[in-house]
């Protein structure tokens, strides 16, 4: 059986899945405090169903060096985790390159950074991009993952003031875990745990804690934007698993953000609108990395052209 599952892949894991050949548990993770690229370098990683390249700026993200000094120009700073970055589609293709064609008058500053969340996202803008970049509006882009990942990270208190944040562990049983395919069948199937090796009960619990502190740190861009005169806009978008189980994990968050009347973007209903569902997922997504191609960043770029009227 064990053979058999991992012939047919059964129960990988993201890393194996792209071709990287080891496991990786969800808890391995940067826990720098500031956990940005390394500033001014080219790098290219390459995974079983494409390659791509970065090349950072000062400021540790990959984008282009940003002008700090403020023109007439509407200056938009655009925060989220890879699908922000643009990971899966080729350089001119992400939806924040895809926007830049849309709004020739408007400077866009790619904040996007892959493993982050809307908590470090929330940091890197109070702490240093608000005051030196001088936004004129703010994007944050919000996905299910951001979930997870709270769920590991916590909120505002994962910061303790040194370097490094506090973070949830893995079980101490996950190294069978990693070795053998059978104990993922027996803990994924049997236990019925997922993917981040808790139970049910215990998946429920802090996936509602999760939510409401992505509701907090809403309410934090928000406060923070309404101090600096600064527009926000929450970017709610599906990823790969939801389309195929057509399910929106986000859809607490797109409720509070109405209850609130705070403005947002609903790609995943408009993905949704466009008829995008399990049988034709794969046109629009990697199906092994579940990012979005080319082609699925078109359409996340017209779900925002649609809210954000072109120049």
């Amino acid at each position: 059986m064990e053979f058999f599952l991992r012939y047919k892949g059964f129960y990988s894991s993201h890393t194996e899945r792209i071709g990287l050949h080891r496991y990786q548990s969800v808890y391995e993770q940067n826990r720098s405090a500031y956990p940005v690229y390394s500033r001014n370098v080219k790098k290219e990683f390459v995974q079983n169903e494409f390659t791509r390249t970065i090349s950072t700026n000062s400021f540790g993200f990959n984008d282009y060096e940003w002008q700090k000094q403020k023109t007439d120009s509407c200056r938009v700073i655009a925060l989220g985790d890879s699908f922000t970055e643009g990971v899966g589609s080729s350089n001119d293709s992400s939806y924040v390159q895809q926007l830049r064609k849309l709004l020739p008058n408007t400077q866009i500053f790619c904040a996007g950074l892959s493993g982050c969340d809307p908590v470090f996202s929330y940091k890197f803008l109070a702490d240093s991009l608000m005051p030196l970049m001088l936004p004129d509006i703010v994007t944050v882009a919000i996905n299910s993952t951001d979930i997870g990942d709270i769920r590991i990270r916590g909120g505002m208190e994962r910061f303790n003031g040194s370097d490094t944040i506090r973070a949830k562990q893995g079980p101490r049983w996950e190294w069978l875990y990693a070795h053998s395919y059978f104990v993922r069948f027996f803990v994924h199937r049997i236990m019925q745990y997922d993917l981040y090796l808790t139970s049910p009960h215990a998946a429920e619990h802090d996936t509602q804690q999760a939510i409401e502190t992505l509701k907090n740190i809403m309410t934090h861009f928000v406060d923070l934007g309404r101090r600096n005169n600064t527009r926000v806009i929450f970017i709610f978008h599906p990823v790969f698993y939801e389309i195929i189980a057509g399910e929106n994990q986000c859809s607490k968050l797109i409720e509070y953000a109405q209850s609130q009347k705070y403005e947002y973007v609903d790609v995943y209903g408009f993905f949704s609108d466009h008829n995008i569902a399990k049988h034709n997922a794969h046109q629009y997504f990697w199906k092994n990395d579940s990012h979005c191609n080319n082609t699925g960043y078109s359409l996340f770029t017209a779900a925002i052209a649609e809210k954000w009227p072109v120049q």
